[in-house]
């Protein structure tokens, strides 16, 4: 029985619903705005508006009961404590250490910051970095639409004000997420937070392993990063997730579980649009897991009607694929590396440890996860198992990037169903399958321990040796001889043509 919408609760709900949707919204109209003519902006702005103002009036409610058992407010704030506690020591605001990875978000702030948008880079006195082009012009051409609303108040106030407001938005991002679990299962319970800090990988013995085929001796239990102790094989917890991608993981977090919450074929294309300025990749990941219920419904069980194509084809299915087709072309003018991994490592001469680790990948990464599986959702489980497996065998970018981040938001159904067998296994007292499920989760929980332990340890350095927290050796792209990001420039700047037709007609 659905609850009337005069609900205080159901008024409260769709508040917190319509946050979400704005916090992606808002730096989608922000890109869209300054980046593109105005030709190409306005309609695309008004149509994503449009798709999301659909998204809140198909919007439904909860029962009175269930809302109660939502808003349990003691246990609300103990959560929200937890969740600004993890995102302070993620390094987010530069007030504990900052992992490597922060160099290149830092230096897109700095030049969202501090450049005319869109970013473009004059490197016609500087010869390095024109070969390295392959142009004497260049333009940020990355997955900067998280940073946008930070970059708005950095041009106000400072770079380090607006490292201080993403934090607070990285705050507020996980803190929605964690909104919409609970409101899934229509309860507040720590355990939920407690998996999401254990779920992972069980790297500390891929690791193990890794070191002793390379002769390597560092101990994988202490400062060293080891969730991509795989290499190409490999999903990043949640905790490394936020340690090192936030920008691409919270959006595609916060997709996932509204999809989750309100499972509609005629949602499926606003929910892939709002994704896309995040990231490419979570998108692949989406995109396969929105295909496989539009063939077999949501619970998978189900044979495709004409019904649901027609709801496919809603407008705001469509207007919202086409508002974000700009931005898709503004990425597809970088030029990374591409290809299949086990043929690069055939070229490499690695094949044969490469398909030893590949193995290993798929018994430790999620293999082991199958503890979790039951008669209600074996389908499920066994296809993220599939989609698990086969993206990481391709690599677009990065070496890892493609498989790392195509499976955010599998890696996030895959949470759900084991946080839905820990309920279900306590209700029916199958005791031995949630104490291997624990043993699971506590190997896996040496991965996160890592992070939080290195966070500390590299802040109390800092602070007795008066460095600054902040990972910010690379500044700014504009110029890049001699420094580390040389090595995947392309990821983050694409050549500038005046010629180009994207240059000429689309772009600003």
């Amino acid at each position: 029985m659905e609850n009337s919408k005069s609900s205080k609760f159901f008024k409260i709900d769709i508040s917190i619903f319509i946050i979400t949707c704005l916090y992606l919204l808002v730096p989608i109209v922000i890109l869209l705005s300054f980046w593109f003519k105005w030709y190409i902006s306005l309609p695309a702005v008004l149509a994503i508006l449009f798709a999301t103002f659909c998204l809140i009036k198909r919007y439904k409610s909860k029962t009175e009961e269930q809302y109660k058992n939502i808003f349990n407010l003691k246990k609300l704030a103990i959560v929200f404590l937890i969740i600004v506690i993890i995102n302070v020591m993620s390094g987010a605001g530069g007030i504990f250490f900052q992992n490597w990875d922060y160099s290149g978000r830092n230096a897109i702030l700095h030049d969202l910051i501090n450049n005319e948008w869109p970013v473009k880079y004059d490197y016609s006195n500087l010869e390095y970095e024109t070969a390295s082009i392959g142009s004497n012009e260049g333009v940020l051409s990355y997955y900067f639409a998280y940073f946008l609303p930070g970059a708005v108040v950095g041009k106000l106030f400072g770079f380090n004000i607006a490292s201080i407001f993403m934090l607070l938005w990285q705050i507020l991002g996980t803190t929605l997420f964690f909104y919409f679990v609970f409101r899934k299962f229509n309860k507040v319970k720590i355990r939920y937070l407690l998996v999401f800090f254990m779920f992972g990988g069980i790297d500390v013995i891929t690791k193990v392993i890794s070191n002793a085929i390379t002769g390597n001796t560092v101990s994988p239990i202490g400062l060293e990063h080891i969730d991509t102790a795989n290499n190409y094989f490999c999903m990043s917890t949640f905790i490394t997730q936020l340690f090192w991608v936030f920008n691409q993981s919270i959006p595609a977090w916060l997709v996932t579980i509204l999809f989750v919450n309100e499972q509609k074929y005629e949602n499926l294309g606003v929910y892939a649009a709002l994704l896309v300025p995040y990231s490419p990749f979570p998108v692949i990941g989406i995109v396969i897991w929105f295909l496989i219920v539009i063939i077999f419904g949501f619970n998978l069980n189900e044979k495709i009607t004409i019904s649901r194509i027609k709801s496919l084809f809603s407008l705001s299915n469509i207007v919202a694929v086409l508002s974000v087709i700009p931005i898709g072309l503004l990425f597809m003018q970088n030029s990374s590396d591409k290809g299949f991994v086990l043929a690069k490592k055939m070229q490499e001469g690695d094949l044969y440890i490469a398909l030893l680790m590949y193995v290993i990948y798929l018994i430790l990464e999620f293999g082991i996860y199958a503890i979790i599986i039951t008669k209600e959702n074996r389908k499920k489980v066994i296809s993220y198992f599939a989609i698990f497996a086969i993206l990481p065998l391709f690599y677009l970018g990065g070496g890892l990037d493609l498989g790392n981040r195509a499976t955010i938001p599998i890696l996030v159904l895959l949470y759900l169903e084991i946080i839905s067998f820990v309920d279900t296994a306590i209700n029916n007292k199958w005791y031995i399958r949630l104490a291997i499920l624990g043993v699971i989760l506590c190997l896996s929980s040496v991965t996160n321990f890592n992070e939080f332990y290195r966070s500390i340890v590299r802040t109390y350095e800092n602070k007795i040796n008066n460095y600054s927290n902040y990972s910010d050796g690379y500044e700014t792209f504009a110029e890049f001889e001699n420094k580390e990001c040389r090595i995947f420039i392309k990821n983050f700047v694409a050549p500038y043509n005046k010629d180009n037709f994207f240059y000429k007609r689309i772009l600003k």
